[in-house]
This record gives C-alpha cells, sequence and structure tokens, in this order.
C-alpha cells in the first residue's frame, strides 16, 4: 500500500486525469512535442502515460524515446523508478517512424513506467521533466538523377541510400537485354561491386542473375543495389546495409564516425555501370549520381 501511495502521490503532482497538455522536448534539431492527456495507475507500481507525439522537427524520426524526471526541492533526482538503484529509468517509447509534423499515439508498453520509489515526506517532489534520450532521424541528402538517352534507349536513375531505383523505356525495334552478371556498382572510392535487383532473395545474392528483356516499345522498372551492401550477423541472418550513411542520431559524440564521412561525401560521385545489348550489340551506360549535399 506504501508504494500505491507513492504512485498516487506523484500522479497527483503530475496532474491526475487532466486534459490534453503540450509539452515541447527541445533537441538539438528542434523540439518532439508531448501531448499529455493523462497518467493512470494500473498496479501496485505499474502506471501508464496516455498520450501521443508530435514531430516538430523537419526530419523524420526513426523512433523516440523519452524520459521523465522528478525532482526535490534542492533539484536533486529523486530517481523515482529506480527503487533500488539499478539504474532503471521513467522511460516511454514510440516505436514507429513520425514524419515531420505527424502526431503518433503513445501505445502499449511504450507508455507503461513504474514509479516505485519511495519518497521522503522532506524531500517532495516539487519540478518534473520531460527529456527526449533517443530520437534517430533520417539524413536528408540532395542526390543528382542520372539521365541517358539515344536513339534507342532511354533511362532515369534515382539514388537512394537503399538501392538506386531504374526506369528504362526501350524507343527502338530491336529487343534490349540488360546484362545483370555485366554490371557493377562504384561507389565514392572507386570500388566496384556486382549487383542483386529488388526482387532477389538476398540467399542468393552470389547466383547468376538472367538478363531482363525489353520488348520493343516497352518500358521496364527494377531497384538495384551492391551485393557488398548486404551484411550477415553471428547468426547467419543476411540483411541490407545503406549504401552511404542513412541514419544519425541526436548523440554528436557517438555520430562522429558517420559526421565524418558525410563531410567527405559531399561532392563525390557514386556511378551504376550497366552492361546492355541491343540487337546482340555491346552498350555501355554509365550512369553518374553526384552527393550534392546532406542535411543532418
Amino acid at each position: 500500500m506504501r508504494l500505491l501511495r507513492v504512485a498516487i502521490g506523484f500522479l497527483l503532482l503530475f496532474g491526475f486525469a487532466f486534459g490534453q497538455k503540450e509539452i515541447p522536448m527541445p533537441t538539438a534539431k528542434g523540439n518532439i512535442t508531448l501531448l499529455l492527456e493523462n497518467i493512470a495507475v494500473e498496479g501496485l507500481s505499474t502506471s501508464r502515460l496516455s498520450g501521443s507525439l508530435r514531430n516538430d522537427t523537419p526530419y523524420t524520426l526513426v523512433f523516440v524515446t523519452f524520459e521523465v524526471i522528478a525532482y526535490d526541492e534542492t533539484g536533486m533526482n529523486v530517481k523515482m523508478c529506480d527503487q533500488f538503484n539499478l539504474g532503471l529509468r521513467c522511460e516511454f517509447h514510440v516505436f514507429e517512424l513520425i514524419k515531420p509534423s505527424q502526431t503518433v499515439r503513445i501505445t502499449g508498453v511504450g507508455g507503461l513506467f513504474h514509479p516505485d520509489r519511495p519518497i521522503p515526506k522532506k524531500h517532495p517532489v516539487t519540478r518534473i521533466e520531460y527529456r527526449v534520450k533517443e530520437a534517430p532521424y533520417y539524413i536528408k541528402y540532395k542526390v543528382s538523377p542520372a539521365i541517358f538517352e539515344n536513339s534507342d534507349l532511354s533511362i532515369l536513375a534515382a539514388f537512394d541510400p537503399k538501392g538506386i531505383s531504374l526506369k528504362a523505356r526501350n524507343l527502338s525495334n530491336d529487343v534490349i537485354e540488360v546484362a545483370w552478371d555485366q554490371s557493377v556498382y562504384i561507389d565514392e572510392t572507386g570500388t566496384t561491386s556486382r549487383l542483386i535487383k529488388g526482387n532477389v532473395r538476398l540467399a542468393e545474392k552470389d547466383r547468376s542473375q538472367p538478363n531482363t528483356v525489353i520488348p520493343p516499345g516497352a518500358n521496364v522498372e527494377e531497384t538495384v543495389f551492391p551485393i557488398n551492401g548486404i551484411s550477415q550477423d553471428s547468426e547467419g541472418k543476411l540483411s541490407q546495409k545503406s549504401l552511404i550513411p542513412e541514419i544519425m542520431g541526436l548523440n554528436q559524440e557517438a555520430d562522429a564516425n558517420n559526421r565524418a564521412l558525410l563531410a567527405l561525401l559531399v561532392g563525390k560521385e557514386v556511378r551504376l555501370f550497366l552492361r546492355l545489348l541491343v540487337n546482340d550489340q555491346k552498350l555501355n551506360v554509365t550512369l553518374p549520381f553526384k552527393i550534392l549535399g546532406a542535411d543532418y
């Protein structure tokens, strides 16, 4: 019962069963705003925060972890969720993407916390603070598209950290083939890698890929990425890595390597080399993508 009384007292401090309240949580990239609705006791030492998060930054957030900290009259953190001094925090989570200006509800375990530490009467909680702990976000790149066109073929290609999308149209009266096994990705250092199409299983990355046939007057769309961008974890699971850094965090020290790499990348060029067969004649097409800028 003592813990329950502590939890109820804590909730009264927060404003039990109040209407929605906007609480800005500043970050280096702008505010993430908590739209707090209420806090309710769900058990002897478990409470639930109900509300939503609004992304007031210009970046798409991968997920958000935030915490609430209670201070006594001396300004000391009373560690209300750490009864046994194990380093526990009063944390909340939103586990989905939040686009700029989008509001996402805090659901499930994301809203649960455990304010179960007895607070001495001589040191009551007098101030609370909501603070963002983690909020990784997607880097915004500006990369020039690549266009190739002659009397037989037109290709429009767009670069993304997850791969390169291609839209090709056969303008000729002959069949055109894309020979994937003879086509490569060339990174900013000049290193080449074989390609794998987006509809091919990662486990088949080392197998030969049949040519894509484009009949006269037809269009084809494909997404490709280099096989050296496929990694394998300790359990043997394969996954695709980003071609260039894709996500940045709010911790500048932890992201120092990414920041250094981004500084080197801007102004550099990556390329896609395609070997085409037009009426059985070889045609080499190089599609360059220049990294014009990175907003992070």
